[in-house]
C-alpha cells in the first residue's frame, strides 16, 4: 500500500578487533603520565556494568596517554575507536602512529559537547557518536603507510584545537572503556577482546 516500506536488517561483516586488551586499560602497552589504577570499575559503562575505566593526568608536564600496540599491513586502512566521557576533563585526542603512521594521523575530541574539533590531513571518516549517559564512541579512520607495529592512544589534552601529541601538565580525568581497532574504513559495532585479538564473523540473512 502507499507509504508502507520493508523492513531490512543490517547486517556487519567479518572484522576484528586487533587490540588485545579492550577493556582492561591496565594492560594496555604503555601509560605516560596517568594515573589509572584506582581507575577501574570506576562508573557505568555503555554496556551497562560498572567498568569504565578512569584515567587521569598526574599534573607533570608531558604527555599524558595510555598506549595500545598491535600489528598493521602497509596500504591498509584502519579505524581506530574508543568510547570516552567526560569527568572533570572535557578533552581527549585519538592517535594511530609510530611506524607505520604519520604525525597527522590524531583527531580532537570535546566530551562535554560532543563535537570533534581539529583533526590531522590524514585522516578520513572521523565520528563522535552519542551513546547516552555523557558516553560518546568517538574515532577515525587512516591508511597505514608501511607494515609494521603501531600504536593507538587516547590522549588527554587541553582544548579541542590542540596540536599533535600535545604537552601539557593536566590533572584532569576522563572516563574510557571499549577500544577497538579494525582492518575497515568505517566502524563496526564494538568487538571486545580478552588479551587476544578478537574476530566478529560476517551476519548473514
Amino acid at each position: 500500500s502507499g507509504g508502507a516500506t520493508c523492513p531490512s536488517l543490517l547486517l556487519e561483516p567479518s572484522r576484528s578487533n586487533i587490540l588485545p586488551y579492550s577493556e582492561y586499560f591496565s594492560g594496555w602497552s604503555s601509560k605516560s603520565r596517568i594515573y589509572h589504577t584506582n581507575g577501574v570499575n570506576a562508573t557505568t559503562s555503555p554496556d551497562g556494568l560498572s567498568n569504565g575505566w578512569r584515567i587521569t593526568g598526574d599534573g607533570t608536564a608531558g604527555q599524558h596517554y595510555v598506549l595500545q600496540s598491535a600489528n598493521y599491513t602497509g596500504g591498509s586502512t584502519y579505524t581506530c575507536s574508543v568510547f570516552a566521557k567526560a569527568d572533570t576533563h572535557d578533552y581527549i585526542q585519538l592517535i594511530l602512529g609510530a611506524a607505520p603512521f604519520s604525525s597527522t594521523n590524531y583527531c580532537n575530541y570535546d566530551l562535554s559537547n560532543g563535537t570533534i574539533g581539529t583533526t590531522g590531513s590524514t585522516i578520513s571518516n572521523e565520528f563522535i557518536e552519542d551513546y547516552g549517559g555523557g558516553w560518546y564512541r568517538i574515532g577515525f579512520s587512516a591508511t597505514a603507510a608501511s607494515t609494521g607495529n603501531g600504536n593507538f592512544f587516547p590522549t588527554l589534552v587541553t582544548s579541542s584545537s590542540a596540536v599533535f601529541f600535545e604537552s601539557n601538565s593536566t590533572t584532569g580525568a576522563v572516563f574510557l572503556y571499549g577500544g577497538m581497532v579494525e582492518a575497515g574504513s568505517y566502524p563496526s559495532s564494538y568487538i571486545p577482546t580478552y588479551g587476544v585479538s578478537q574476530t566478529r564473523s560476517q551476519e548473514a540473512f
